[in-house]
């Protein structure tokens, strides 16, 4: 939640046109990668056939240009 709010926060005019400074956080790469990277799942090649379980979804991170000019 902590992570969203600091996207919205970052994606309004003041911060858009003025700049920001982050104090404090991100406190991880975790934080990081959640706030300025946007989640892209990574395209699966290979058909699932009926009755198999569909595997896992993979992401790659790119840095959202919103935010990270």
């Amino acid at each position: 939640m902590l992570h969203e709010l600091v996207k919205i926060q970052l994606n309004s005019a003041g911060c858009m046109n003025k700049g920001f400074i982050l104090e404090g956080f991100p406190r991880s790469a975790e934080d990081a990668k959640a706030v300025f990277c946007d989640k892209v799942p990574k395209e699966n090649p290979e058909p699932v056939a009926e009755g198999e379980e569909a595997p896992e979804i993979e992401y790659d991170y790119v840095l959202n240009s919103k935010i990270v000019p």
